[in-house]
């Protein structure tokens, strides 16, 4: 009963940690009296545990008004959502938390506003965060989040927008595997061949492929997609239309291969297209 605070020191077991559950109390002190930032982020954090405490909701919003730390505020909107769960009229502290200039504090808010499913206010937000993303980083999460907040057709409709404006294509293979994710296989296939040509960099072009692997099953469609992809000169690229043809195998496919390895120069390629062959 008189231990306040426990630590594990495992240096040769790095796998091994100790989750501390502790009641509020101790958690509000070690959270106003400790120095470092590492635990007081850790207090803040669990205080979101009591979730079936309500009046840790004022505690945590005074935490807040007075809390410069980043790590920690992200710690208390993490928090503060496990307590207020999407209730009615508790989003505007996080819709606020995503003008912050910290990343961690932004991220904090996304995940909270996943619980206000129902609320257009929310929706148009993340949407637009999205949309007006100025980092890769940014864009990703905020797009993951609209995701879970919109509806099919809706997130249709801003996946259209992405594709038309990202002239790299980073952004726009991003939103085609969240379409795929969602359930919208069709669209997402049919978007996703766009991004397999040689104009576009081989991180695009690999993620395209990958959805296009996932996703389309079809024999026919890898057939007439490796008489164009196999003309590029990057290997890579080359081996990733074989192992799509690999799983996507008939005898049309077969002979293609056949026909096609008489021509194929790099090693990796050629022994990818052998063992298809042999498995026919």
């Amino acid at each position: 009963p008189m231990i306040s605070t426990l630590r594990l020191e495992a240096p040769e077991r790095p796998d091994l940690y100790l989750d501390e559950y502790k009641p509020v109390p101790f958690l509000i002190y070690e959270f106003r009296n400790t120095e470092s930032v590492e635990q007081r982020a850790t207090a803040a954090r669990k205080l979101g545990y009591h979730a079936d405490n309500p009046d840790l909701q004022l505690a945590i919003k005074d935490f807040m008004s007075n809390e410069t730390e980043p790590k920690v505020r992200a710690a208390l909107l993490h928090s503060l959502a496990d307590i207020n769960n999407g209730a009615t009229g508790t989003e505007q502290t996080f819709l606020d938390a995503l003008d912050s200039n910290a990343e961690s504090i932004r991220d904090a808010a996304l995940m909270a506003l996943q619980n206000y499913q129902d609320n257009d206010a929310v929706r148009n937000r993340v949407q637009g965060l999205a949309q007006n993303a100025d980092s890769f980083g940014l864009f990703g999460k905020a797009t993951e989040v609209y995701s879970t907040l919109a509806s099919a057709e809706q997130f249709r409709s801003f996946a259209e927008g992405v594709i038309k404006q990202d002239s790299t294509g980073h952004r726009a293979i991003f939103v085609i595997q969240q379409l795929a994710n969602m359930g919208e296989v069709e669209e997402a296939v049919g978007k996703a061949g766009l991004f397999a040509t040689d104009e576009y960099s081989y991180e695009v072009r690999q993620m395209a492929l990958n959805v296009l692997v996932q996703h389309d099953h079809t024999p026919a469609d890898w057939l007439a997609r490796a008489k164009s992809l196999l003309d590029t000169s990057d290997p890579r690229i080359r081996f990733l239309v074989v192992q799509g043809l690999a799983r996507n195998q008939n005898q049309e496919v077969t002979d293609f291969l056949s026909d096609y390895m008489q021509d194929e120069y790099d090693a990796r390629v050629y022994r990818a297209i052998t063992q298809v062959i042999s498995q026919q």
